[in-house]
């Protein structure tokens, strides 16, 4: 059936028309920000909820910059490639990468703990040079581990005093069977490991810093520069106003707290 003649002008100004509709309805509807299942920065609780600390910082940031959110709990993999194929999406924690920078706008960092080769006190004996830590102590890591590296530039081998697995937990297994007697670690997981060591009678001893790892809020990038700006300034304001010292303080380690605190007194570039 034909349309009318006269009807023609107003059905292309429609159809001219409706990008601009559901561009509009796009910027509207509440930003999408995913996470994964990772305590205490985030998890569900009892009434099905996300909550969490960083999950609470993020909520309280999104409220001061009056934008609508709606944060999800998913696994890793599925929330990464969600957040880099949908727009209108952000994603938390994020480990910065040179192979991930291009994907995202990043605001952050949200949160930069350290990693230590950890020793356990009962399997210490003497002076500890770490030169030497090869000759006399067994380590462990995941076979699929980027500190595979580390340990080799340490001198152990597969073949000499390293232990690999299939998983990191299981490396915290032996070391908790004394089965091994260094780990690398993360600073962050570190409390919950040195209680377990105490009700050994023992004690958890960091014997070098291995490396910084940043852990970002990242936006798909259809977000406007300016749009990443603000968010940007609202985290480092709560930096400098004690806002995320209280969310974060008993929850992370205080040296993770005074970085956040020390990056957001950093002058800004000229």
């Amino acid at each position: 059936m034909c349309r009318p003649l006269h009807l023609l002008p107003v059905l292309l100004f429609i159809h001219c028309l409706l990008p601009l509709v559901v561009s509009a309805h796009e910027q509207s509807a509440p930003l999408r920000i995913i996470t994964e299942h990772s305590p205490p920065a985030s998890y569900l609780n009892e009434q099905g909820k996300v909550a969490g600390a960083t999950t609470e910082l993020i909520t309280q940031l999104a409220n001061q910059l009056d934008e609508d959110i709606r944060i999800e709990l998913m696994p890793w993999a599925r929330a990464f490639y969600t957040a880099t194929s949908q727009p209108r999406t952000a994603l938390f924690e994020t480990a910065l990468s040179e192979e991930r920078k291009p994907l995202f706008h990043w605001v952050g960092p949200l949160k930069v703990y350290r990693l230590w080769v950890y020793g356990r006190q009962d399997r210490l004996t003497g002076p500890i040079n770490l030169a030497e830590l090869s000759r006399s102590y067994i380590a462990c890591e995941s076979l699929d581990s980027i500190y595979l590296q580390y340990w080799q530039q340490l001198g152990f081998t597969t073949e000499r005093r390293l232990a690999l697995t299939p998983r990191k937990a299981q490396c915290r297994d032996m070391f908790l069977q004394q089965r091994v007697d260094l780990i690398i670690w993360n600073e962050l997981f570190a409390g919950s490991l040195q209680q377990d060591l105490r009700q050994q009678g023992t004690e958890l001893v960091p014997l070098m810093p291995i490396d910084d790892i940043y852990l970002y809020l990242v936006f798909s990038l259809d977000h406007s520069v300016a749009y990443i700006q603000q968010w940007q300034d609202a985290l480092e304001q709560s930096y400098r106003d004690g806002s995320m010292r209280a969310l974060y303080q008993g929850v992370f380690p205080e040296a993770v707290i005074q970085r956040l605190e020390a990056f957001a007194q950093q002058p800004l570039p000229n």
